[in-house]
């Protein structure tokens, strides 16, 4: 029906059944997270004890304030789709089937994600199911993003790692060697004059890059509009990671090298991340700028929707 045809009494059925859906939505969720209590409190645990995992307990807590701040166009166009409620409920049960059946003989870590992966899913499920595609779709960045929650497995979280050792040792080593400062590299180890750095697990930053990551990812979503220039913003800052932990080596070495030997032990080099962190947010927004003019550039030129576009005359 058209809004602009629909009765009072129709418009007045569809504002009463608001209230019914949300209702039935707070009630499955809560219903669902008594039934994920245990879980989600290993979960919790796991994430404040391993410093790779540290910001998984944040993750909801945006999905809710986006979903919030967005809550009339997200839920403007309710609905009911069973079948989208139902794929997402048969993974679901799949992935928490496969967590129950393999406890014990999986990693903890992918046991947990299975888990999480489950929530997620029944989540996804409850919404079809009460709102309807539309409403998940409109409110598509915010539900995706509670797959944050997900731990990374193990193989995962170790090759990004290796990834970050490698890449940062590699850009110190050209940091070095464009400022002038001798270096030897072999393997993580760099050998400069009267000092010898390992680039450790510890010291791949892992932690500062998934949070520039996960920021790059909610930048994006703030300020552009093309997902191909939001997936742009985060490809870059991936790397990126690697450059801005070679900064921060670079740094302490260089104060080390002629300030003072402190620098490689002190609070600069134990609790700096977040400095650097900043650091690398200020070198991250000039792509970001670009980006966005680029798009409103773009939209400047396109014509305005529903304008008479003025089609060539054919020579009669």
């Amino acid at each position: 029906m058209n809004p602009a045809t629909e009765t009072p009494s129709a418009s007045r059925a569809s504002t009463a059944a608001d209230p019914r859906r949300r209702r039935a939505l707070i009630i499955y969720f809560a219903a669902l997270l008594a039934l994920f209590a245990q879980p989600l409190r290993e979960l919790l645990a796991f994430a404040l004890g391993n410093d790779f995992c540290s910001y998984i307990p944040l993750i909801p807590f945006v999905s809710i304030y986006l979903l919030w701040t967005e809550r009339r166009s997200i839920f403007a166009h309710p609905g009911r789709d069973r079948l989208a409620a139902a794929s997402f409920a048969a993974v679901g049960a799949l992935s928490l089937g496969w967590a129950l059946g393999w406890a014990g003989r999986v990693p903890y870590a992918d046991h947990l994600s299975l888990l999480a992966l489950s929530l997620v899913l029944f989540l996804f499920a409850g919404v079809c199911a009460i709102y309807g595609r539309r409403v998940f779709q409109a409110g598509l960045f915010a539900w995706l993003f509670l797959l944050l929650i997900i731990p990374f497995p193990p193989f995962l979280l170790d090759r990004s790692i290796f990834w970050l050792q490698a890449g940062s040792t590699h850009m110190c080593a050209w940091f070095f060697g464009v400022l002038g400062v001798p270096v030897f590299r072999q393997g993580f180890d760099l050998f400069i004059p009267t000092i010898t750095i390992h680039v450790a697990k510890e010291c791949s930053s892992i932690r500062s890059s998934q949070a520039l990551a996960i920021t790059a990812l909610l930048a994006g979503y703030f300020y552009l509009r093309s997902p191909w220039r939001r997936a742009v913003l985060v490809l870059v800052a991936i790397p990126f990671s690697a450059v801005k932990n070679a900064i921060r080596i670079c740094t302490l070495c260089l104060l080390a090298l002629h300030v003072n030997r402190g620098f490689l032990y002190g609070r600069l080099h134990r609790e700096g991340g977040f400095v650097f962190f900043l650091i690398a947010l200020v070198l991250l927004w000039p792509l970001l700028l670009w980006l966005r003019r680029g798009e409103q550039s773009r939209r400047t030129l396109e014509p305005p929707p529903g304008a008479a576009r003025l089609e060539p005359h054919e020579p009669v």
